[in-house]
């Protein structure tokens, strides 16, 4: 009785038989292409509803709020003396996932509005 060769051997073998055309075919093309154009269709549906909701006189002032009071106003200073460095790393780590937060609100507005994103989330 001849063992049988193990499913990576196989698959390997496979794969030197048959090539890469499996992945780079014209089907594989379209069907990248087909996905990437119902991401792109997702993120501009997502964008238009924050900029939907920001467009009114209270989303306004809401996100005029976050940006004031999250990307302007540092209530502790992750320098300070009086901190820990481990402290510290808490507070930028806090700061940063805050700032994420309205980068991504306002990269939604400006896209919705067809402008480029101007701020890099995670700053």
């Amino acid at each position: 009785m001849i063992p049988e060769p193990d499913p990576l051997s196989r698959g390997l073998t496979g794969m030197t038989l048959d090539g890469w055309n499996k992945f780079s075919g014209p089907l594989v093309k379209q069907s990248f292409e087909a996905q990437l154009k119902q991401q792109r269709e997702a993120v501009m549906r997502r964008a238009n509803v924050v900029a939907q909701v920001f467009a009114t006189d209270a989303g306004r002032e809401v996100l005029d709020t976050l940006v004031r009071e999250v990307l302007l106003h540092n209530q502790i200073r992750p320098t300070d003396e009086r901190l820990t460095l481990e402290q510290q790393a808490l507070y930028a780590a806090r700061r940063e996932g805050q700032n994420s937060v309205i980068a991504m609100l306002l990269n939604a507005v400006a896209m919705a509005r067809g402008d480029q994103p101007t701020m890099k989330e995670g700053t």
